[in-house]
């Protein structure tokens, strides 16, 4: 059978088949401080662009560590 006529039809070809396999590259772990100024930034150009922003009391970089919410992931380690 020649290579054409084996992955004739659509989708026939192996690399349809293969697992994505994401993976995260390149993850950083930031202070609190540097999370805290990078949430402000984001508030800024946010409220630049005219979004309107609930005020929030008190940012938490941290809220699955504190409040024990399980649904939140933590990042792996590599």
């Amino acid at each position: 059978m020649s290579e054409e006529k084996r992955y004739d039809k659509p989708f026939s070809h192996p690399r349809w088949h293969e697992p994505i396999g994401g993976e995260v590259v390149g993850h950083v772990e930031l202070s609190e401080e540097k999370q805290k100024k990078a949430h402000e930034d984001a508030v800024a150009i946010l409220k630049s662009w005219g979004i309107k922003i609930k005020d929030e009391p008190e940012f938490d970089p941290k809220p699955w560590q504190q409040n024990g919410n399980k649904n939140i992931p933590k990042p792996k380690k590599y």
